[in-house]
């Protein structure tokens, strides 16, 4: 995925120097990144599956320049959010594996536009025989605003913004979910 970002930007006539991908684990300490600082940095339906969104957080602010701002979408708690991951809770809960639950997808009678049904990759082909899923999606349903405000003024972040950005039809079931858009700053 990293690659391919990379080359669709060099084929659009932007520099490396000015945008690029890179695959790192962070730990929020000096050094990291050259030292780069961000104006914004931005998580876009990952935060359900941290299980530790405050670490997570504090993480991101690490990176933001004196008044950048961090920027989280990702879904919203609500009746409608709550089962939307229901069927991967379920192997979960059951102790399924990886495997499990690819071959589950494979039996499926429906296609999915980018391989998982909410625009984002899990990164199947790179677990382990017999990883356990309960990791995957952490946070089953989303987040309440308090869930997030509470990360955020952790991580140090101040004039944060909450607000339902909009609603998704998921390719897994029936029913609409809503995605918020979070937003915070690192004081100047």
């Amino acid at each position: 995925m990293v690659e391919y970002f990379n080359k669709r930007v060099m084929e659009q006539g932007i520099s490396s120097d000015e945008m690029r991908a890179v695959c790192v684990e962070l730990k929020g300490e000096d050094g990291e990144l050259e030292g780069m600082e961000f104006d914004v940095v931005m998580c876009a339906q990952a935060y359900h599956h941290l299980p530790s969104i405050e670490d997570t957080t504090k993480i991101l602010a690490h990176f933001l320049k004196p008044g950048g701002t961090l920027m989280v979408v990702d879904l919203a708690k609500n009746e409608n959010g709550i089962d939307f991951h229901d069927y991967v809770g379920k192997l979960a809960d059951s102790g399924a594996t990886m495997e499990d639950v690819l071959c589950h997808e494979a039996h499926q009678a429906h296609e999915h536009v980018d391989g998982n049904g909410h625009g984002h990759g899990h990164h199947h082909a790179a677990a382990k025989h017999g990883t356990k899923i309960s990791h995957v999606v952490a946070h089953k349903g989303g987040f309440h605003e308090h869930q997030i405000r509470k990360a955020f003024e952790e991580a140090g972040l101040q004039e944060f913004q909450w607000k339902i950005a909009g609603a998704v039809q998921p390719l897994r079931g029936p029913r609409s979910v809503d995605l918020f858009l979070a937003t915070g700053q690192k004081p100047e």
